[in-house]
């Protein structure tokens, strides 16, 4: 799960607004390695940590080629986020569409 590359979350409603509703909507480019990629983990790392605080499992990770530096990559930043129970944890899913994530 994610937020697009460098899109902002406005930016990010706005593309669902115009039809991208999930990632299979969202065309792929790869770019040279971007520095923020880190601080973009970090940043929607705290955002999931608050949303999904109840249903983890363990540590957010910051997972997929933006987390390898000097790597040429497709410019999102992708997560994986653990959780005690997949059946559980399905309630989560509304919650993070409406916060405007992609997955």
């Amino acid at each position: 799960m994610h937020r697009t590359g460098n899109i902002s979350f406005e930016q990010t409603v706005e593309s669902e607004a115009i039809g991208a509703k999930s990632m299979l909507d969202q065309s792929i480019e790869l770019i040279d390695y971007d520095l923020t990629w880190q601080a973009r983990f970090v940043e929607q790392k705290t955002r999931l940590t608050m949303i999904l605080n109840s249903w983890l499992a363990g540590e957010i990770e910051h997972i997929g080629s933006t987390s390898v530096p000097g790597l040429r990559s497709k410019p999102i930043v992708d997560i994986l986020a653990p959780v005690q129970s997949l059946a559980a944890s399905r309630a989560a899913i509304s919650i993070l569409n409406e916060d405007g994530w992609l997955f």
